[in-house]
């Protein structure tokens, strides 16, 4: 799994999955100022299980701490399903 940072927004691309979701985590959080909303675009993102929305729930938990929450750009069908089935589409900004 890739993550790149441009613009202020986080990129990622591949499987967001128990093999991958650590260094995901990581990557993100030392790039990530705080001072703002944390935009992940998932465009890349080709499959996600529940080790990777463990990940985001734990990140936004950080973030909420400093009022700002996770927003979700550009995922797949598949992957807004994901978010749909667990109801974080309630909880995470759903966009495209």
């Amino acid at each position: 799994m890739e993550v790149l940072k441009k613009d202020g927004i986080f990129y990622l691309s591949g499987e967001f999955d128990i093999f991958h979701a650590g260094n995901v985590e990581s990557k993100i959080m030392e790039d990530y100022d705080g001072k703002s909303d944390l935009i992940l675009d998932f465009g890349g993102v080709t499959f996600m299980d529940s080790t990777g929305l463990g990940i985001l729930i734990s990140m936004l938990k950080e973030l909420e701490e400093d009022g700002n929450m996770i927003l979700v750009k550009n995922a797949t069908d598949r992957i807004k399903k994901v978010f749909e089935i667990t109801e974080l589409d309630k909880v995470f900004g759903i966009n495209d």
